[in-house]
């Protein structure tokens, strides 16, 4: 088993417990996961102040390739994974929300090259497993802790045309129904959305949704009143726009997001009061797509597009919706950008979070 070593506070936390801790929301706590092969040590926490934009270091825990992670309703737990090809693992933490301190509790094996991972009812972990091209399910255990008695589920589907990116099935990301009875998984390598029934305590896998042939799904989102999921494409860079009703997705619009086709779109979010939809795109004039949706029909319209710094993956939207922080990983930083409620558009604050090769970032769930 590898072992994972905690770093001592990359700042002196003495002096930040206080902010950290407040009873004041405006104070976050920020997870950053990254990848190692350069000088990152793994998983970076800060304190973010959601309205001016300031922030602080936290801590960091030594993890190989934690490329994405997801953190417990209570914030006392945080699970990442490891995406290190045959070695490839998930691990569980216990989590300080106040200090940003992890501590391991367990790791456990995963399919090939991870890289999504969320909690679903049952108390379970999903993982979207790239080079696997399979979904794990694993239950969680009463202290966090992962159980190894994981399942990985394979999908039978046709590969896409792409002979270099869609030579194999490739998941790359799941997401929970409205409802909390289905999971959606996102299939680069085939252009498929899997349905899986998570209703009860066993997985049935449903019939799937096509997309167009070299589309490559790759990250969704849900409107806020769930009637809506809006699929990005990394390979075509495109849109697809879904009504979800009752488990069922019709397609209601195809649009061009990435419009330098670069087939390197990345990530997908809409503003918490959701009459704006982001994406990101790499490899070729990086930024971020900003459309608005019509309240009515769940429509897009184009606003702007916002350049970045290289390589912009994971990016996150403050629950104020007044900062969008967007983690460019070739600069080795997490640009703050200031979000106009109104019209959509994204501004420079100037702030930049030193981070190196950030490719997640997570806000702590905040105390009701």
């Amino acid at each position: 088993m590898k072992k994972y070593i905690k770093y001592a506070p990359i700042a002196a936390l003495a002096a930040l417990a206080s902010c950290a801790s407040s009873t004041d929301s405006d104070v976050i706590t920020m997870l950053v996961g990254t990848y190692t092969y350069d000088t990152s040590h793994g998983i970076y926490s800060f304190a973010f102040n959601q309205q001016n934009g300031s922030f602080q270091a936290l801590d960091s825990a030594e993890i190989a390739n934690p490329s994405y992670l997801c953190i417990s309703p209570d914030a006392q737990h945080v699970y990442s994974i490891t995406e290190s090809g045959e070695n490839s693992s998930v691990s569980a933490f216990y989590f300080d929300a106040a200090t940003g301190s992890l501590s391991l509790i367990n790791t456990v094996p995963a399919d090939a090259d991870p890289c999504h991972i969320a909690l679903i009812p049952g108390n379970r972990l999903c993982i979207a497993n790239y080079s696997g091209g399979t979904v794990g399910i694993y239950n969680i255990a009463d202290d966090g802790s992962l159980a190894d008695d994981y399942r990985n589920i394979a999908f039978s589907a046709p590969v896409g045309p792409d002979t270099i990116r869609q030579k194999s099935a490739h998941m790359h990301f799941t997401i929970l129904s409205p409802d909390g009875k289905m999971l959606l998984a996102n299939d680069l390598g085939t252009d498929r959305i899997h349905r899986l029934d998570i209703s009860g305590d066993s997985v049935r896998v449903l019939d799937d949704v096509s997309v167009a042939p070299g589309y490559g799904p790759r990250h969704s989102a849900f409107s806020p009143d769930g009637k809506m999921l809006y699929l990005l494409n990394e390979l075509s860079g495109h849109i697809c726009s879904f009504r979800y009703d009752s488990g069922s997705l019709s397609l209601c619009e195809d649009v061009a997001a990435d419009e330098a086709n670069g087939r390197g779109s990345a990530d997908i979010t809409i503003s918490p009061d959701g009459r704006f939809l982001y994406a990101t795109h790499r490899i070729v004039n990086d930024g971020i797509s900003i459309f608005a949706i019509d309240a009515n029909n769940g429509k897009l319209s184009k606003v702007g597009y916002y350049k970045t710094g290289i390589h912009p993956r994971n990016f996150i939207i403050t629950p104020n919706g007044k900062y969008l922080l967007v983690a460019c990983r070739d600069d080795n930083n997490i640009e703050v950008l200031q979000r106009d409620s109104k019209t959509g558009t994204l501004s420079p604050t100037g702030n930049t979070i030193k981070v190196p090769r950030p490719v997640c970032i997570k806000f702590a769930p905040q105390a009701k």
